[in-house]
């Protein structure tokens, strides 16, 4: 993944971002901005229970410095995910006392719910809100996103998908593990994975927020975010992201956390740039 340069971090001043808001008003021909969407983001990802903002009253994102890009027809959105406040310290999970979980010296076995340094929170799951009309969306990729069960712990914890994309869950440990599928849009499943087992391939079909789980290490789990298009990213342990190839317009992004909860902001993308946004979170 992209890591920018800490001159990116400096947010641009006020009369910088009327500027680009007047831009974004006034531009001609492909670039301008495509309607607002409502509600929010697709299927079982989306908003609050009531749909979410308007497009249009959605906050604009904290700019940071754009990058250049070598596109003509396209653009992207990255940035850093932030959380200030009370971030309480990461606590030992019971995989440090179970003896076919320590053979992966890598795995911290600590909590990885809620994973931040420096303020910068990892784990925070991305996507644009599209309009179901004049944006097309490409195929799943062939290859699959791959969801380890390593150390006795589901590595890594949040993933993100495309709909129609092959989700292969595999085991690294020498212990056996149930992979048990709680969806609320796809099927379910519940199939035990023994230790050298080849891995198991799920394709989910619907936009949902899938949690896998292991019953006998009851620690394990996993969030599985599935979108209806590729415009989506999880941000790492530096808080960064990057989100390619989307079409030029204006959209809402929207970010999930699943202790913080669900921010949305509007964001303008450009063919051939890179637009950056600042996202932050409070813990309480």
């Amino acid at each position: 993944m992209t890591q920018y340069s800490g001159a990116m971090l400096f947010h641009l001043r006020l009369p910088m971002l009327i500027a680009t808001l007047g831009l974004c008003a006034c531009s001609e021909g492909p670039e301008r901005p495509g309607p607002m969407p409502n509600g929010g983001g697709n299927g079982g990802n989306g908003g609050s229970e009531d749909g979410g903002q308007r497009g249009d009253d959605v906050p604009l994102a904290e700019l940071l410095d754009a990058l250049v890009l070598d596109a003509t027809t396209s653009g992207a959105v990255h940035g850093v995910v932030s959380v200030t406040g009370d971030v309480p310290e990461r606590f030992s999970l019971g995989a440090r006392k179970v003896a076919d979980c320590q053979h992966h010296p890598d795995v911290e076995h600590l909590s990885d719910i809620l994973v931040a340094e420096d303020g910068k929170l990892r784990f925070a799951y991305l996507e644009l809100e599209l309009d179901s009309e004049g944006v097309d969306v490409p195929p799943p990729p062939s290859e699959p996103v791959v969801l380890d069960q390593r150390g006795c712990i589901y590595t890594p914890h949040v993933l993100g998908a495309q709909v129609g994309q092959v989700i292969q869950v595999a085991n690294s440990d020498p212990a056996t593990h149930n992979v048990n599928v709680k969806t609320n849009r796809n099927r379910g499943l519940n199939v035990s994975m023994a230790a050298g087992q080849a891995p198991m391939e799920y394709r989910p079909r619907r936009a949902d927020t899938i949690l896998f789980k292991c019953d006998v290490h009851p620690w394990m789990f996993a969030n599985v975010h599935v979108c209806e298009h590729p415009w989506f990213a999880v941000s790492d342990e530096r808080g960064q992201f990057s989100i390619a190839g989307i079409p030029p317009g204006e959209y809402v992004l929207r970010i999930e956390h699943e202790e913080l909860g669900v921010l949305r902001r509007r964001v303008v993308v450009r063919a051939g740039s890179s637009t950056g946004v600042a996202l932050g979170f409070e813990a309480h």
